[in-house]
């Protein structure tokens, strides 16, 4: 019955825009016009995802200025325009100059967020109001939402207050530094994130866009595990602070020995692979030192 009455509506739009085309040709180019630009926001509202929203802020043009360091086109927006997300590694490991991890943001940002569309249009109503969308609109946006659910945004596990966090404070594995406002409001996780995109640290950022998230996921950005992909090995090393790789993830008496502690082999040397040595490929890849099996790096689980 439903079905029947949209169809029926329809019928009766195309009959009164065919009406409107015989006696008055002029606005009935109007209306289409109109009509057209309609479905084409609904259709961008309709696919607006995770991915898209986070491919479009990693490409947000954030500026430049001849004082910065990005020349003409080395700033992280203008590099990201030429690049596949999709198609990316999402993490890679270095040891030619010790060990180096690089988790991609992207694939890191998708595996820990969802699209928040309500809060996501709340904030962004909220933000047409203001000049500018800096750190005190997304606090000034919470004291708002304060008033609106009569419950005040609290940290994490519903304790405290909101946490911003910029992650070149710290020790981070990230292609690219983010910062952000986690908050928890009704039992559920949010963060508002801004993506740098320039090429100094001090400035450049993306403007904020609001996704659900885990309770602890967001603040491992320092956490990865280097692992040996052969099949009668099981080795790994976790580090949680991107500097010492611990076996297994166990450190003090009885652990194994951290990744970093191992001596190594170098292929560009004329060297081989020797038990007990971190072998390091011309191609900057390593081999296990247990088994000599090639090592891959992955990023922590984003679910919680």
């Amino acid at each position: 019955m439903i079905h029947d009455r949209k169809r029926v509506c329809l019928y009766v739009l195309a009959l009164v825009m065919y009406l409107i085309q015989l006696t008055r040709p002029r606005l009935a180019n109007y209306f289409q016009r109109r009509l057209f630009a309609s479905i084409v926001a609904v259709g961008c509202i309709w696919y607006m995802t995770k991915q898209t929203i986070i491919a479009s802020m990693l490409k947000e043009n954030t500026g430049t200025h001849f004082l910065d360091s990005g020349g003409s086109a080395n700033r992280n927006w203008q590099r990201n325009k030429r690049a596949n997300f999709a198609k990316s590694p999402a993490a890679t490991v270095d040891f030619k100059y010790g060990i180096e991890v690089t988790l991609d943001l992207y694939h890191w940002l998708e595996d820990r967020l969802t699209l928040s569309k309500s809060m996501d249009r709340r904030f962004r109503r909220f933000c047409a109001k203001q000049e500018d969308r800096h750190t005190a609109t997304v606090e000034a946006w919470l004291d708002q939402l304060t008033d609106s659910y009569g419950d005040s945004p609290t940290g994490i596990y519903g304790d405290g207050k909101p946490v911003s966090v910029n992650t070149y404070n710290g020790e981070c594995l990230l292609s690219q530094v983010i910062q952000y406002t986690f908050f928890t409001l009704d039992h559920q996780c949010y963060i508002a994130l801004s993506i740098h995109g320039g090429a100094d640290v001090r400035g450049g950022y993306t403007g904020y866009r609001i996704f659900e998230t885990g309770e602890t996921c967001m603040f491992d950005n320092a956490h990865a595990t280097i692992y040996c992909t052969g099949d009668d090995c099981n080795k790994s090393w976790h580090t949680d602070d991107a500097n010492h790789w611990y076996d297994d993830g166990a450190c003090g008496v009885g652990a194994g020995t951290q990744l970093e502690k191992f001596d190594c082999t170098s292929e560009s040397d004329g060297e081989v692979w020797e038990q007990g040595k971190l072998h390091v490929l011309a191609d900057r890849s390593g081999l296990c030192p247990c088994c000599g099996n090639p090592l891959k790096v992955a990023a922590s689980p984003g679910g919680s």
